[in-house]
């Protein structure tokens, strides 16, 4: 489906693992950012975050 599709300004990538560590939100962003042209928010593991 088109990304066009949802209308959305903020996605939250909320993905738990251990194997990029430091680099994960960065990581996580970059592959978002192709697929998804608003805010990509990847908050850290039991970080809260107010929706």
């Amino acid at each position: 489906m088109p990304r066009s599709c949802f209308h959305l300004e903020l996605e939250n990538v909320y993905h738990t693992e251990d194997k990029t560590g430091e680099d994960r939100k960065r990581l996580y962003v970059e592959e978002g950012s192709p697929h998804f042209p608003g805010r990509i928010f990847v908050p850290e593991d039991l970080e809260e975050v107010d929706l």
